[in-house]
């Protein structure tokens, strides 16, 4: 044989006539035989390469998939720790205004006092440490993103703004770009 493909050999039977199911290789005198197709046969790889360029692509695309849902997961996680954080925040907020109630109805002098105070400072710092800034309210313009308005005054003399917060009853803090707690402002009003 020129051509160095193999070819496979498959013997037809006559009615009648059972397979031979040995294990040893047929005689040379055996049943006559019919060539069968040949492999390596064109249509057959081209068929295969289709075949892997599709998975080729279906990996891809799970590949993408998974990267994206990875993406949307540290999303979803970023979001959660932010407001649990904020949660968490906001409770000691409450925690500093009691403390800056104490202090303003106890003397100076008097000891406990000084407690008091070194708790109250000890919690600004942690805020602090944590991004927390009080917000710049009283003789600055009304602004209803930040402030909570609970009473309107008539204006301040000179006043030229239409709002203007004159007396802060609760400070409001922000943590970075995210407002923790509107502070509630009394507002003179030219109007």
């Amino acid at each position: 044989m020129a051509d160095e493909r193999k070819i496979f050999r498959i013997p037809v039977l006559r009615p009648g006539e059972t397979p031979d199911v040995s294990l040893e290789p047929p005689a040379a005198e055996a049943a006559p035989v019919e060539e069968a197709a040949i492999v390596g046969d064109t249509g057959v790889k081209d068929r295969c390469c289709a075949e892997a360029i599709d998975w080729r692509d279906k990996a891809l695309r799970m590949q993408a998939e998974m990267e994206a849902y990875r993406r949307r997961q540290d999303q979803r996680a970023d979001t959660v720790i932010l407001e649990e954080q904020m949660r968490l925040l906001r409770g000691f907020l409450g925690v500093t205004d009691n403390l800056e109630q104490a202090l303003a109805h106890l003397e100076r002098e008097d000891p406990l006092y000084l407690g008091v105070r070194a708790t109250y400072d000890g919690m600004l710092h942690l805020l602090r440490q944590e991004g927390v800034e009080p917000l710049a309210t009283v003789g600055g313009p009304f602004d209803p993103q930040v402030h909570e308005a609970v009473a309107v005054v008539p204006p301040l003399p000179g006043q030229e703004e239409a709002l203007v917060v004159v007396e802060e009853l609760r400070r409001g803090y922000r943590k970075g770009s995210h407002l923790l707690r509107p502070a509630r402002v009394v507002v003179a009003s030219k109007q």
